[in-house]
């Protein structure tokens, strides 16, 4: 089949060119969530420029491009002046061009749409568009749960760095339209329940997202559906009353599942959650782990928690080995915890140590002793490793004896050079008494455990009285002297490797922690999410830079632009920036570039004061600001008067299109603290233009209307 038939056949069903064109718009906007749909984006996107310039009349597409101009002319405006501020900056500067590329992308769109929609299949254009946002919604969830679990390795990431605001705009998106679905729906229980479960989906998304504008938005969702709850009560309108009635389960279920998770994360053991991590995300365990703590850090922020990132990994994961706590890698399963710790000689125990219950119910029948695994110590060869406890014997205590050892496999086996053994003191019961061995050990594994034997009369009796430990530790020591020691060069080559390796875990025993595993800082989060394993080269912006590159030349700002600057981490950064931006502008610009903008230069200039590097860009994180800086007050004024115009349009078509109108509050909150221009991110860019489009399919539909009548009237005049 040729390329004419099969453009044809589609145009012949023009609910599956709507689709063609709903998904081209998609991938595109929401890229920013999964990199790779750039790709299907750019294939879709050369079919439907092919079928437009190929297969539409001449005459069509003349007075599309009219119409085009007369009814977007104030978004080509802004286009222009856009353009024009790139043109006479003083270098090039790659994002800029970028964001060129991009508005005039997302005017394509538009024009696209003005040739394909027409009034009478807007209605579809708009149902098809949301029913298509939950399905890549759900798929862009999955396939991100799919990754980070490592069911599958990715090969599809190609952005090293993903925005975590602008990715979730999507899943509120889809979260919004499943709110119109239940307000409005005559479904059955079965899809009714089905939105629920989405309802939940798509806010536990939210909440992980690490994102605070997406936690905002969330909780104005919530509180207008509490609301609707409690004015039932007093108002009986229909639509309050189903949209609260078919709300309230979800918001049971969403109190029962935040409910569940803080439970889990600050209740449960730290083996259970990393027991649980491990279960689920095998290979992508510490980016899960990281990213569950960069949440919590990133929320508790907000309400004035002084704590930094490691302090609140720490606190749900304890590094996978705490001594302090016995359900963190050296009780086991059920232990009961004893604190605080008393008895005589207990100010020996070092501070906060929770002890680990030991009495007659923790053995298993008819078993002559209890081991509790300390520790599984890797060693090398003419390795030392000293391992201690603190133990408390009860006076009623009846056992044979109380010790910590090795396993004795790893004695016989020669793992062990010595016989390290050591006793609880039973003719000094009801004290704390500290137990210490040092163990001689080749290369391996070498087991520690803490091990309660009864007497041989009670080998099928009960215990009486119990034992209490708390506080093991372990600690290495290496020989950091190999010519002293009498091995052959590969052992010696070994044993180098095996001290550089210690060095770096940074093992340390005494300063009251066991941390085998080091923990990562907040800057190391992101390295290790966009590590090589997970980002790919990315081929277009590979490709594009062989044709454009990046401009370094630095162009210094002529006065002296200081700012008092606000610590807050919550709005410090942002209002650092605009009020830079007010010191270039009342500072650095004179009055003609007051008037009609400086170009780009600022990019530079906010690389190095906020980044101490001259090559670098960056920018106020404000739209108008950036509009004000770069185009001056005559730019200004027009993108405010756009903005002004953008949502006359949707108050005047809000009926039908309500749900479009929130979307662009919503992702207007989100871009006024993050973008560069009017047009970025793409899906600001989108909704800014979508009442032009709106308005123009109205107009062009009432005007061919007039048309009809008109000649319909000419045969009897």
């Amino acid at each position: 089949m040729s390329m004419k038939e099969i453009i044809a056949n589609i145009k012949k069903n023009s609910k599956t060119e709507i689709i063609i064109i709903n998904l081209i718009i998609q991938f595109y906007v929401f890229r920013v969530t999964l990199p790779f749909l750039k790709y299907p984006f750019i294939l879709l996107f050369l079919y439907m420029i092919i079928n437009i310039l190929f297969f539409t009349k001449r005459e069509v597409l003349v007075k599309s491009v009219k119409e085009f101009f007369k009814d977007y002319s104030y978004i080509l405006l802004v286009l222009l002046i856009y353009l024009i501020s790139f043109i006479i900056s003083n270098k090039i500067y790659l994002t800029v061009f970028k964001g060129v590329f991009n508005a005039i992308i997302l005017c394509s769109f538009f024009f696209i749409l003005n040739i394909k929609i027409k009034k009478k299949q807007l209605n579809d254009f708009l149902k098809i568009f949301i029913y298509t946002l939950n399905i890549l919604t759900i798929f862009i969830i999955v396939f991100n749960l799919i990754i980070k679990t490592g069911i599958i390795k990715n090969y599809f990431y190609t952005i090293s760095k993903i925005d975590y605001n602008f990715a979730l705009i999507p899943t509120i998106f889809s979260f919004i339209s499943i709110l119109y679905f239940l307000a409005d729906t005559k479904a059955n229980s079965f899809i009714k329940f089905i939105y629920n479960v989405l309802l939940n989906v798509y806010s536990i998304q939210i909440l992980f997202s690490t994102s605070r504008r997406g936690i905002f938005i969330l909780l104005v969702i919530m509180t207008i559906i509490l609301i609707a709850q409690i004015t039932t009560l007093f108002s009986k309108k229909r639509l309050i009353v189903r949209f609260a009635k078919l709300t309230r389960y979800y918001i049971l279920t969403l109190v029962v599942l935040i409910t569940m998770i803080f439970l889990v994360v600050n209740i449960s053991s730290c083996v259970f959650k990393n027991t649980v991590v491990d279960k689920f995300g095998e290979r992508n365990s510490k980016l899960i782990k990281k990213s569950i703590a960069l949440s919590l850090y990133r929320y508790s922020d907000i309400v004035g928690n002084k704590k930094n990132f490691n302090e609140v990994y720490n606190s749900i994961w304890s590094s996978d080995y705490n001594p302090i706590d016995p359900s963190c890698g050296w009780g086991f399963r059920n232990c009961k915890k004893i604190y605080p710790l008393t008895g005589t000689n207990s100010e020996i125990v070092p501070e906060d140590a929770i002890g680990c219950y030991i009495d007659s119910l923790t053995f298993q029948p008819n078993k002559v002793n209890k081991n509790v695994l300390l520790f599984k110590v890797p060693s090398e060869n003419n390795m030392n490793i000293s391992s201690k406890i603190y133990c408390y014997v009860s006076e009623d205590f009846d056992g044979e004896r109380v010790s910590l050892m090795v396993d004795w496999k790893a004695v016989n086996s020669k793992l062990v050079k010595n016989r390290p053994l050591v006793h609880y003191d039973l003719n000094r019961k009801e004290t704390w008494q500290c137990l210490e061995i040092n163990i001689e050990c080749n290369e391996g594994i070498i087991p520690i455990y803490l091990s309660v034997f009864k007497t041989k009369e009670r080998i099928s009796k009960g215990l009486k009285g119990h034992v209490i430990i708390a506080y093991p530790t372990y600690n290495k020591n290496l020989s950091s002297n190999v010519s002293d020691l009498k091995l052959n060069s590969y052992e010696k080559l070994r044993l180098k490797k095996a001290i550089n390796r210690e060095n770096k875990q940074n093992i340390n025993l005494n300063n009251n922690l066991t941390i085998y595993k080091s923990t990562l800082g907040f800057n190391s989060l992101f390295q290790l999410m966009n590590s090589p394993t997970e980002i790919k080269e990315d081929h277009i912006r590979y490709l594009t830079s062989k044709f454009i590159s990046e401009d370094t030349t630095f162009l210094p700002y002529e006065n002296e632009l200081a700012i008092d600057t606000i610590s807050s981490k919550l709005i410090g950064p942002r209002i650092n920036r605009w009020k830079f931006a007010w010191q270039i502008f009342s500072k650095e610009y004179n009055w003609a570039e007051k008037i009609i903008g400086g170009g780009f230069d600022h990019l530079n200039w906010y690389g190095f004061y906020f980044h101490n590097d001259k090559s670098r860009s960056d920018w106020p994180h404000n739209p108008f600001i950036s509009v004000l800086l770069y185009s001056g007050l005559i730019g200004f004024i027009i993108f405010l008067f756009t903005e002004y115009r953008a949502i006359r349009l949707y108050l005047k078509y809000i009926k039908g299109h309500s749900i479009f109108f929130i979307f662009f509050i919503i992702s207007f909150f989100f871009s006024f603290f993050s973008a560069d221009s009017p047009f970025n991110p793409p899906i600001m860019g989108f909704l800014l233009i979508f009442p032009f489009f709106i308005h123009s399919v109205y107009k062009r539909d009432k005007q061919n209307n007039e048309v009809d009548v008109n000649n319909k009237e000419e045969p009897n005049g």
